[in-house]
């Protein structure tokens, strides 16, 4: 029978530069809800139309950036025609958005770049508090202690399957923590192909040969008496989100309010 202790603990999201934030302090957000909300800047690309734009009057000018400005352009698409206040045509030298036309009469295009790019909670929890730099998210989960194996910290899903063998493993498996009661190297190998983020086994003396191991997920490794109540824990249960940080010796098992 399991009998975790259930604790507190608090995760931190950073909060780029030029993002809006999508929560407030004291909301409880759900796993997978948007936190921050980001529109990534592009690199900013300038040509200088002087020969063309100096000859305008300042109205004429207001005209042009009004009809310009904000738009979004293909490269080789005419953007001025000949005639009228111009002496020839203006083609866009790249594709892009036009995103000013300065002083100097210089053009503005910014490319790459992607708009609406989301922040998302990896975790069902409550909003601690906000800071200049990030979001403080905490939770209630069960912990379960062990050994770091291979370091690192992931969150993802867990189940009460355990892998034995390589048909244990598929792309189902893809972003998935996964149990491993018995380290193998080809087993490894697969869960790395499959697109597994994380690894947790049973303590054992074979351990120290998989540590300097070049595999790109964190890995623990649990006593045996902590191995059966999360095992037990999972049959009972079911699938659950997990924080694996094998770099603190421990899994968060977390507690969901469905």
């Amino acid at each position: 029978m399991y009998n975790q202790k259930m604790i507190k603990t608090r995760w931190s999201v950073k909060i780029p530069t030029d993002s809006i934030l999508a929560v407030k302090q004291g909301e409880v957000v759900k796993k997978g809800q948007v936190l921050v909300r980001i529109a990534e800047e592009g690199e900013i690309k300038k040509y200088d139309l002087s020969i063309v734009l100096s000859k305008l009057s300042s109205q004429s000018l207001e005209k042009v950036k009004l009809e310009l400005v904000g738009r979004e352009v293909k490269e080789g698409e005419e953007l001025l025609g000949s005639g009228g206040w111009f002496p020839k045509k203006v083609f866009a030298p790249l594709s892009g958005t036009i995103v000013d036309i300065d002083d100097y009469h210089c053009l503005s295009i910014k490319i790459g770049g992607k708009e609406g790019r989301e922040v998302i909670s990896p975790v069902e929890a409550k909003v601690n508090r906000i800071e200049k730099d990030k979001v403080v998210l905490e939770f209630s989960c069960e912990e379960y202690k062990g050994k770091g194996v291979i370091p690192g910290k992931v969150w993802g899903n867990l189940s009460g399957k355990a892998i034995e063998t390589l048909v244990g493993l598929s792309y189902l498996d893809d972003k998935k923590i996964v149990l491993i009661p018995k380290l193998d190297f080809t087993v490894l190998l697969k869960a790395e192909v499959v697109g597994v983020v994380g690894i947790v086994t049973q303590l054992s003396k074979e351990l120290d040969k998989f540590d300097r191991m070049d595999f790109v997920f964190p890995m623990i490794a649990l006593d045996p008496k902590s191995w059966e109540e999360l095992v037990e824990r999972l049959r009972k249960g079911g699938e659950v989100n997990v924080l694996l940080n094998s770099l603190m010796d421990r899994l968060l098992v977390v507690n969901s309010k469905k």
